[in-house]
């Protein structure tokens, strides 16, 4: 469930499962990198929020090479 641009809240049931629901993309890399990506954000998104946070990282654990 969420809110859209229009303030509508949006739920998820199976008669509208795929129709208009809220979606968040998470991407971690540095901020150089990232803002290379805004301006093809900019271009592909028609209605939507982008937001750049701080990511404090608490945990990393890469698989282990088998």
């Amino acid at each position: 469930m969420g809110y859209g641009a229009n303030t509508r809240v949006q739920t998820a049931s199976f008669l509208r499962l795929s129709e208009d629901l809220p979606l968040v993309i998470e991407i971690i890399d540095n901020e150089d990198r990232i803002k290379t990506l805004l301006p093809w954000l900019d271009e592909v998104i028609d209605n939507g929020l982008v937001t750049m946070e701080k990511a404090h990282i608490l945990k990393y654990s890469p698989r282990k090479k088998r």
